[in-house]
């Protein structure tokens, strides 16, 4: 599902593209696939790919890097962790900060067994996992013991000259971590679309349940990125794991029914761990475009926006293509609440609903 949580605010981007509309028919007349400016020579995938948030001031950040959800299992495991790390890193010369590390390892390992747990669970009760062939079910995941010998390896390759990150499992490629980021799950994997119009309904889908129910910090505006495809690494072609680059994955959609449905594809930061490392934080999504490509950067990304009200206006435009939750999201349960979506429009625009 795309651009359902929050992100960090962060406007300091002023190299990014930024176009606004202010009604929802220019806004979806701009989108559209059939304009050159997103088209392909070969027209069957685009040249770009889209992403809907619903704040336009949010920036471009993996779940995993800004959800509370992880947040429990990290205030339960960190004792037990810093300890492993004081006690390697206390008798070696290191350039690394100790908090960065063990940080770095409680997030990772908090990653770790939310995925365990959600697949798991899913087993257990019958549902049909695809499995990738990097992923064991019975070998994945956290315990505080697998942990302190992963960090144990990790300070002997440091000891070696070089950071060996590899059994840390942090290449989040598998076909479970698709199938966990679209349930909900935190991952290292940001949702993004061929489908302008998939990117466009998320967004304001958002919108409108906030402002139906009369929440409170409603944004002013909502967004669709636009990403030159090309200005990130096929991760298949591009697997150097010393990569530091954005990169995107595209599973067999057949394997996904959500993913078939949006015509989805999702990409990561292959630098994030490098980079937090170094410098205790993580770094978005854009800040990764501009280091690679400068100034240039705004040439490969665009942030298309409009006003938050207009979301009523955009769901029922959509809603005319055959983009909606029960198209996107294929299941009983979306068609019901598909129909819900549909009564808050009604009322919207005619009145004749009153919940």
């Amino acid at each position: 599902m795309l651009g359902t949580a929050s992100p960090t605010s962060n406007n300091s981007h002023e190299w990014l593209a930024s176009i606004h509309f202010d009604t929802a028919e220019k806004f979806l007349e701009y989108i559209s696939p059939t304009q050159l400016q997103w088209l392909s020579p070969s027209g069957i995938n685009g040249s770009w790919i889209f992403r809907g948030q619903y704040n336009s001031d949010w920036n471009l950040t993996p779940s995993a890097m800004r959800s509370e959800k992880l947040t429990d299992f990290k205030k339960l495991e960190r004792p037990v962790l810093e300890k492993s790390v004081f006690d390697l890193y206390s008798n070696r010369q290191t350039n690394l900060n100790f908090q960065y590390i063990c940080d770095w390892l409680v997030q990772t390992a908090a990653e770790e067994l939310a995925l365990e747990e959600f697949v798991r669970m899913a087993d257990h009760v019958g549902h049909l996992i695809p499995t990738g062939h990097q992923f064991l079910l019975a070998d994945s995941g956290y315990s505080p013991e697998i942990w302190t010998d992963k960090v144990r390896q990790y300070f002997v390759s440091l000891d070696q000259g070089y950071a060996n990150l590899d059994m840390f499992r942090l290449t989040p490629t598998t076909i479970e971590r698709a199938l966990a980021q679209h349930h909900g799950i935190p991952t290292r994997l940001l949702d993004w679309t061929y489908s302008s119009f998939a990117a466009a309904y998320f967004a304001a889908e958002e919108a409108v349940l906030a402002l139906a129910g009369h929440q409170h910090n409603v944004p002013l505006r909502i967004a669709v990125f636009a990403l030159r495809r090309s200005a990130i690494d096929d991760w298949h072609k591009e697997g150097d794991p010393r990569s530091e680059s954005l990169k995107y994955i595209e599973h067999r959609r057949g394997s996904l029914e959500y993913l078939r449905a949006q015509h989805g594809l999702f990409v990561f930061d292959a630098g994030a761990d490098k980079h937090f490392l170094n410098q205790g934080q993580w770094r978005t999504f854009e800040e990764v475009l501009f280091y690679k490509f400068g100034n240039a950067a705004s040439e490969t990304i665009q942030k298309i926006t409009l006003p938050v009200d207009q979301s009523f206006q955009l769901l029922r435009l959509l809603a005319a293509f055959g983009v909606t939750r029960a198209h996107l999201m294929p299941s009983l349960d979306t068609v019901k609440d598909t129909l819900e979506i549909d009564r808050i429009l009604k009322n919207q625009f005619d009145g004749s609903y009153h919940p």
